[in-house]
């Protein structure tokens, strides 16, 4: 459900310790034509961290457009 033809810098918050990312630490995800993608990526877990979520920033910079609901209680 993003922009169509879009291309995302994706962020993997880590909270504490991780948050908030200087760049893309997750790569790119790119929209098709109806606003849908798909991307699979695998970063470093901050020792200290206890909770996470993903934000997609357009162009990666700027203001997130897309926010997932916060990951916690993960061991």
């Amino acid at each position: 459900g993003g922009s169509p033809n879009t291309t995302y810098g994706v962020f993997m918050q880590q909270v504490p310790g991780g948050c908030p990312q200087p760049g893309a630490n997750a790569g790119t995800l790119t929209t098709d034509s109806t606003g849908h993608g798909y991307a699979s990526t695998t970063v470093a877990r901050v020792s200290s961290a206890t909770t996470f979520y993903v934000q997609l920033v357009p162009n990666g910079v700027g203001a997130p457009e897309y926010t997932s609901d916060r990951i916690s209680g993960v061991s």
